[in-house]
Formats: C-alpha cells, structure tokens, sequence
C-alpha cells in the first residue's frame, strides 16, 4: 500500500540536522518532520524528492495531496519537484535570475566572499560574453575580485560547464578568487592587483592595431580602480594611440573595500576625468543590457569608456549598496534568503 523512506541529507554545514520521513501512501505525498521554518521545510522538501527518485526510479511521485492530519507538513510534489530542479536548468527562469542564482551558489557552497561585487558587475557580464563578444574579441577583468561573475557568464555562454564551477576555490582548482591566466581564451591573464588591468587590455589592443588583427579587446575596472594612478596612464596611453579597438566599462557601483567611493578618494564626477584626457563617455544603468548595446554603438574612432552604475549586491535587497558584502560570506539563513528573494526558492 505504501512505501516509505527516511533520508538524512546535509543543508550547509548543518550535517544531519533535517531528519524527514518521505511518505508516498497512493496519491499523496508528506513530509513529516520537526520544521524550524518554511524555508528550511521547502529546502529539506527539495532535497528529499531529489534523493527519493534517485534512489527510487521506478516510483512515481503523484502531484495530488490530501490534506495532513495535524503535526504533519504537506506540499503538492509538482512544487517540490520544481524546487528541486536546479534554477540553472529551468527554462521558466530569466537567464539574469538564474546566473545569480547560480553564482550565490558557488559562493555560497564555498564559503567566500566578494559577493556584492560579482552581483554588480554580473549584467554586464552575461550580456557582454553571451550576447556580443565574438571568437576575434579579447577580454579582460582588470576588477579581479568580480572572478566568480566572470565564472558564471562564461557557464551562461556554453565556455564553461557545471564540473567546473564545483571547484570553485577548491584546492587545485582553475577558477580561482582571482582569474588564473592562460588556460581559457577568455581569461588571458590574472589579475586583481588593482589598476594592472587596463594596462595590459591597452597593450593587448595596440599590438593588434600595428599587426591589423580584427576584433575588440574589452576591460573591466571597477570604479574604485580608477584611484590608481597606473590606470589614468593607460588611458593616457588608449587616447593617444587611438586604439579604437579598446572598449573600457567600468563598474561604478560607489563602494570599495573601506567605504564608499565618495568617502575615500572621490573621483566624481568620473566622465568628465574621462573627457580631460579626451576619450568617448557613454555613461549608462549597468544592469540594462539595451544601454550597454546602445553605448556600443556609439563607438568612434577612439576608445571607448562606457561608464556603469551599478548597485553593488544587485539583486538581493539585505546586500544592495552595503559595503560588508564586499567581504562577507553567506550563512545558511542568508542564502535561503536570496533564493527566495530571487524566486527560485
């Protein structure tokens, strides 16, 4: 009449902590259980559907249930079974949603930080490396720190796969806190020693100008960059080499390591700085794809600085604009937060 299963699952660090019993009686399916809150009961619901049809592939998880008796929890498995599908793999969720999701993930599976960063810089990214790069163009993420936003527009384009993100910051890994150099196209050197990486971008452009090699070379700064004097060099350099093959997006998302942008060495406005040493501005919402189209299409016969303003940890409203994010892992009750915030818990 029945089959029944108990599980015990890992959530976070909490090994052994969600004890369910997963009971299939016909047509209905309950979760029985002490719950300390729904999100941790949808969790844990999650997890042991998953679990149940691995371990059961012959059972069929029915979609109808009754109503409990008291002290027992229950969820149409049609809920759970979409809550159990990773966000990345369904297709009723815009591709922004589920890169972030993808990306709270990996950082929160590996315990570090840097979070508020990746999430103002990622727009740009997937929109950059999904939409508009081609096999001629070059990139570089001088704003080293935003690595994993980079990870997880590279995945969102096919140039990398989930084995991969998994290693994550592990021991041996090639994905890196910051971009290791040389064994992907799109990641053509390390960085994250602030103000190294428009030099180089600057560099890589002109070399191909003097040998005519096609396509753009595009660099990531963050605003808080922009206080080194080595990158005003590059620019120096850009502007009077006329490397119109050079396009520089910054992410000015107004906070740093120390505080805001404002409160450390302002540099606003930053466009007319940009302007005094003669380059093309467009500044524009970094998290609206169309704008950073529309910035492209500006470009003249020099190089190109598209400045975005950005909302550091976009996306998840208990990190937008707050600066302890640029160092901040997330626990347990904060990723489950997110999730549910970005719809996908």
């Amino acid at each position: 009449m029945y089959a029944q299963k108990t599980l015990t699952l890992p959530f976070g660090e909490r090994h052994c902590h969600f004890r369910r019993v997963l009971t299939i009686l016909k047509d209905r399916v309950l979760i029985v259980g002490r719950s300390s809150s729904d999100d941790e009961m949808k969790v844990a619901a999650a997890l042991l559907a998953v679990a149940f049809v691995k371990a059961e592939p012959s059972m069929t998880l029915h979609s109808t249930v009754t109503q409990p008796q008291s002290g027992v929890r229950a969820m149409p498995m049609q809920r759970v079974m979409s809550m159990a599908a990773p966000p990345e793999t369904r297709a009723d969720i815009p591709l922004a949603v589920r890169a972030r999701a993808r990306l709270l993930q990996m950082h929160y599976e590996s315990k570090v930080g840097h979070i508020g960063g990746n999430l103002s810089a990622l727009d740009a990214l997937l929109h950059l490396h999904c939409r508009v790069m081609s096999d001629d163009d070059l990139f570089v993420l001088s704003k080293g720190h935003a690595a994993g936003a980079l990870y997880i527009a590279l995945w969102a384009a096919g140039l990398l796969d989930e084995n991969e993100l998994r290693s994550f910051h592990q021991d041996g890994t090639r994905l890196a806190g910051h971009p290791v150099a040389g064994w992907h196209k799109r990641i053509p050197f390390a960085t994250g020693s602030l103000g190294h990486g428009l030099g180089l971008a600057a560099g890589a452009a002109l070399a191909r100008q003097l040998r005519g090699d096609p396509g753009t070379v595009y660099c990531l700064l963050s605003d808080g960059e922009c206080e080194e004097g080595s990158t005003w060099e590059s620019i120096l350099l850009a502007h009077h080499r006329k490397l119109a093959n050079l396009v520089i997006l910054v992410d000015a998302n107004g906070l740093q390591g120390f505080g805001s942008t404002a409160e450390v060495a302002s540099l606003e406005p930053l466009a007319p700085k940009f302007r005094a040493f003669g380059m093309q501005v467009v500044e524009i919402d970094g998290h609206a794809p169309a704008a950073l189209d529309g910035a492209l299409e500006k470009r003249r016969a020099g190089p190109l600085v598209v400045l975005m303003r950005t909302v550091k940890g976009r996306g998840v409203s208990f990190m937008e604009g707050r600066m302890e994010w640029h160092y901040l892992p997330l626990n347990d009750a904060q990723y489950a937060a997110a999730l549910r915030e970005l719809g996908v818990l």
